[in-house]
């Protein structure tokens, strides 16, 4: 009797649960759709969301562009006020001084021309040639300085 009780209510459970547990088609077509529906957003937000980031890295593109030019420019005046007191010292002095301001702008025109044929890569590729090009227009910029101390003594 009482393993005809067990196995009423196992065979009550199973069914109920078999029961519960299943959906309908219409059920599933409507939680399918919503799936969609779901991933619909969510790719309109990823697109919107690369959107924003390639419009704000082509500004800080442009601004960091301006940024170095606006260096390069200074460095040709400051290598151009090196010329003007060269001519000023001695003759020995002049020609190895020469030379340097000579690399000096070759390095410039080369920073500028760096620049000018970067084109627009990933973030990682972008971030890496920012703090090459930094350094590079850095050390430069010091060339200058102490070409220019030199000079003065």
């Amino acid at each position: 009797m009482k393993k005809h009780i067990y196995t009423l209510a196992l065979s009550i459970f199973i069914t109920f649960f078999g029961l519960s547990g299943c959906q309908t088609s219409e059920q599933k077509a409507q939680e399918a759709q919503g799936d969609v529906d779901k991933a619909e957003e969510n790719l309109e937000q990823a697109n919107e969301n690369l959107e924003i980031a390639l419009q704000d890295s082509a500004t800080e593109f442009d601004e960091f562009k301006q940024e170095v030019e606006n260096k390069i420019v200074l460095n040709e005046q400051r290598i151009d006020s090196l010329k003007v007191k060269l001519a000023n010292g001695k003759k020995e002095t002049r020609i190895s001084i020469q030379k340097k301001i000579d690399l000096l702008k070759k390095k410039n025109a080369d920073l500028n021309k760096r620049m000018a044929e970067y084109s627009k890569t990933g973030k990682e590729k972008w971030e890496s040639f920012k703090r090459e090009f930094n350094h590079d227009m850095d050390e430069l910029g010091n060339a200058i300085s102490d070409l220019g101390t030199d000079n003065t003594k």
